[in-house]
């Protein structure tokens, strides 16, 4: 126990030492938008990283200001982000460490370009490309040979037109997930992971999460602080590369939110239909698809001296199993009808210093009610120092449970991960 102790006593001493050092300067973000428009980070974030009510409609308007002017220069359309980090982790089985799970590893995560911004009147662009992106494998071939991989996150094509000031319509073609899950962990976050419920609750070999980007078409109206979206969608259950959907079956999403002031609170329903083809993936296991649906309500409570982001998720999965499977000795396939529910809620303060942002978080992951002791929880603290202008370093401590029931002990994954990332 001597080991996360002292790498979280590193943690705490970098932020003492953030708040001695660090001069206030101005909050970081994509630095191609604030060259654009000549405006301070902090116009649009709160924190350097979160959104606050003029961020959030900027996104949703295309990452374009009214009053822009048509001019085609690179500097204000093009960013270059990097992340490195030092990862620390053990799983401690019944207070001992489980054999081959510590892992203490620099780590060169990611090199990315971030480009975006308005093409003419009522057209815009976004797309986010990892050059390289560690996979988290330590075996097998990758397109870099290194364990590494080239990826493509969002990529859209842009429309909205205003009726009015504070009336707009927008749509969206291309690779992309929901704005509302984007505000609210998924984009811009202080903590270095993503909610588990967000980034990593999926129900048995259904991929499916909250947070994956998939190829489709989205259809959003804004009035006065309230947005309504419906989009349809591949449906490709997070897959590195999107399914070549030819059996015509499409995933539908669908969010409603309202913002209710400056600072940034909102709060939000997010409902998601699904088909996922398991027997194309496991035919021996599976019979058809995965018929599922998720419905998750998101929120966040902003003010200068801090914020409290949650969400909770509840989902429904269908599907049926083989009689090889499920039942031996019949001749009958099994349906099965399993519900899930996860959540998050995070502190984040800002009023210690302009520079220096402490967050607290508790995860939790329930992916079959019906049993009891299969749940994944635990807490994660941490801290963001802003050490550049247009960068920081984040110091993340975590303790995420897995249950395994009464048969298995439960596992606790500790982690410790220091990362500093920078954008130009």
């Amino acid at each position: 126990m001597r080991a996360p102790r002292m790498v979280l006593a590193g943690g705490l001493a970098l932020s003492i030492v953030a708040l001695l050092l660090v001069m206030v300067q101005p909050a970081a973000a994509i630095p191609a938008w604030t060259r654009k428009y000549g405006m301070d980070c902090s116009s649009c974030h709160a924190a350097g990283f979160k959104l606050n009510r003029f961020g959030q409609d900027f996104l949703r308007s295309g990452h374009q200001l009214a009053n822009w002017e048509e001019k085609q220069d690179i500097g204000g359309h093009l960013s270059v982000a990097q992340k490195s980090r030092f990862n620390w982790s053990q799983t401690m089985v019944d207070g001992a460490v489980k054999p081959g799970s510590k892992v203490n590893s620099f780590e060169q995560h990611a090199l990315s370009l971030y480009m975006g911004g308005p093409l003419q009147e009522e057209w815009s662009y976004f797309a986010e490309l990892y050059w390289h992106e560690n996979s988290g494998s330590t075996s097998g071939s990758s397109d870099l040979n290194d364990y590494g991989r080239s990826k493509l996150a969002d990529a859209y094509v842009h429309y909205v037109h205003h009726e009015a000031e504070a009336k707009y319509t927008s749509v969206r073609f291309g690779q992309f997930s929901p704005f509302l899950l984007h505000l609210h962990g998924v984009g811009a976050r202080l903590s270095q992971d993503r909610a588990y419920v967000v980034n990593s609750g999926t129900v048995g070999d259904n991929p499916y999460k909250p947070f994956m980007r998939q190829y489709g078409l989205e259809v959003s109206q804004y009035v006065q602080g309230f947005t309504a979206t419906a989009a349809i969608m591949n449906g490709t259950g997070a897959k590195l590369f999107n399914r070549v959907d030819n059996d015509l079956k499409k995933d539908v999403y669908g969010t409603f939110d309202y913002s209710i002031d400056d600072f940034g609170s909102m709060l939000g329903v997010y409902g998601y239909s699904g088909h996922y083809p398991l027997s194309v993936d496991a035919p021996k296991t599976y019979v058809g698809y995965d018929d599922f649906n998720q419905l998750g309500v998101l929120g966040n409570f902003t003010r200068k001296q801090g914020a409290l982001v949650g969400a909770l998720f509840t989902g429904v999965n269908k599907f049926s199993l083989t009689n090889e499977v499920a039942a031996p000795a019949d001749t009958a396939n099994t349906a099965v009808d399993r519900k899930s529910m996860g959540y998050y809620a995070e502190v984040q303060l800002y009023m210690l210093h302009p520079r220096v942002q402490p967050y607290v978080r508790w995860d939790f992951w329930d992916p079959n009610t019906d049993v009891d002791d299969n749940e994944v929880l635990g807490p994660m603290v941490g801290v963001s120092w802003r050490a550049l202008d247009n960068g920081r370093l984040v110091a993340q401590y975590s303790a995420l449970k897995t249950k395994k029931g009464s048969s298995t002990l439960d596992e606790t994954k500790q982690a410790v991960t220091f990362e500093l990332n920078f954008m130009f």
